[in-house]
């Protein structure tokens, strides 16, 4: 005889919160494929705008950490710094790929980190605020509030 009070198996099955669902959605993988996809659009990119214009310009450097960034964002959908990590250090490879490829010398040291920086701006993904609290609040292992 079952108990009474028991609720029914179907009413007891946990659901993932969002959080844990936004958690399982990261990708490592997907992160450094987006980075690598990215490096290489951007150095194409560059590469043509050379092609174009007979200039090159330590500016392209950007636009490979732009590509770079978002498609880590996109293909990692994290939340961690270790995906920013993977997208700064695609977008510096990038730009080493893109200097080498184009032949250029005069890249500013600044315009490295400029780029890391970019990338890994962009590399995090975005959420709602409730979410983004929920997020906060488990990170330091706060107790959920209940409605």
């Amino acid at each position: 005889m079952s108990n009474p009070y028991q609720p029914p198996a179907s009413v007891t099955r946990a659901t993932p919160s969002r959080v844990e669902v936004v958690l399982s959605q990261q990708s490592v993988v997907g992160a450094i494929f987006g980075g690598a996809l990215g490096a290489f659009i951007g150095v194409a990119v560059w590469m043509m705008a050379v092609i174009l214009t007979h200039d090159n310009s330590s500016l392209m450097a950007l636009t490979v950490a732009v590509f770079v960034g978002v498609l880590v964002r996109f293909n990692g959908r994290g939340l961690t710094a270790r995906y920013r990590l993977i997208a700064a250090a695609f977008a510096w490879l990038g730009a080493v790929a893109g200097i080498w490829f184009t032949g250029y010398s005069g890249m500013p040291v600044f315009m490295f980190f400029a780029a890391g920086g970019i990338a890994a701006a962009l590399a995090r993904r975005s959420l709602d605020r409730d979410t983004e609290k929920s997020l906060w609040r488990l990170q330091r292992g706060i107790a959920e509030e209940t409605r």
